[in-house]
This record gives structure tokens, C-alpha cells and sequence, in this order.
């Protein structure tokens, strides 16, 4: 009676484990499915992103906030630079855009100027063979800190 009770046992516990097993086996399956998919997904949206890149550029841009009265100019080719500007005051840049083709125009701010500095139309559509000269406004709160403030401007062409 007790190697029954004990056999019994034995073979319950075994297909215990295996139902275990086989539900782990089928958890990674699953997770393995839903990672692939996910891997592809991005790929995918990727590619086709980069497919419908024209160009791209990122462009430096920087303030320094004084609290004295101040002209600030500042001729830089290579950045989008408010030299120096007194703190509760206001300016503008300007950035020339030109495409051979038609083109959607994406514009993204990043860093401390993502606070001071904005654009009319972050997204618009240009004509083939168009120029186009986008205003950047500068608007310095009057409770900010003095400081140097510094960021990114991106632009994106992409085809539409």
C-alpha cells in the first residue's frame, strides 16, 4: 500500500513537471513571438522613415541672458546663435530652408532653448525648387536666471 501511495505520488509530481514545463516552454514561445514582432515593427517604421528622408541637419543654438541692457549680434554661419540679450527682452533669427523637390519640413527644439526659442509652423510642406527664410523667436521671461543657455534645432526634409 505505501509503494502505491509512493508511485502515485512519484507519477503525479512527474506530470506536474511536465505541465510545468510545458507552460514555460509555451511563455518563452510567446515572448520570443512578441519580441521578433516588436524588433520588426521598428525596423520597419525605420526603414520607411529613412526611405522618406531627403536631409537632415542639426544646428547649435545659444543665448547668453544678462541683466544689463545689451546689444547682442552675432554673425555665426554655422549656428543659430542669439549672441547676448537682456533677460525679459525678446529677438529673432532666421534660418533659410531650400529644397529641389517637395519636401515636408519637421522642426524640433531640444535642450534649455526648447524654453526661450520658438517657430510659427514646426511642420509645413515646401514646392520643389523653393526657398524659404523660417523666423526663430527668442522670448526671455523676465524671472529667468542670467546664464548661458544652450540647445539643438532640427530640421527635417522628408518626402511627402
Amino acid at each position: 500500500m505505501i509503494n502505491k501511495r509512493k508511485t502515485n505520488r512519484k507519477k503525479s509530481q512527474k506530470s506536474e513537471n511536465i505541465v510545468v514545463r510545458i507552460i514555460c516552454i509555451a511563455l518563452i514561445i510567446i515572448s520570443l513571438g512578441i519580441m521578433i514582432g516588436v524588433i520588426g515593427y521598428t525596423l520597419n517604421k525605420n526603414i520607411q522613415h529613412h526611405n522618406k528622408l531627403i536631409v537632415s541637419s542639426v544646428i547649435n543654438t545659444s543665448i547668453e541672458a544678462v541683466n544689463y541692457p545689451v546689444m547682442g549680434l552675432n554673425a555665426d554661419r554655422n549656428s543659430l546663435s542669439y549672441g547676448k540679450a537682456t533677460i525679459g527682452n525678446s529677438g529673432i533669427r532666421y534660418i533659410n530652408i531650400s529644397t529641389k523637390e517637395k519636401a515636408i519640413v519637421k522642426i524640433y527644439i531640444s535642450g534649455e532653448m526648447i524654453n526661450f526659442v520658438s517657430v510659427d509652423k514646426p511642420e509645413f510642406i515646401m514646392e520643389a525648387g523653393t526657398n524659404m527664410k523660417v523666423p526663430f523667436y527668442l522670448d526671455l521671461p523676465k524671472n529667468m536666471t542670467p546664464g548661458k543657455y544652450t540647445g539643438k534645432i532640427y530640421i527635417e526634409l522628408l518626402r511627402p
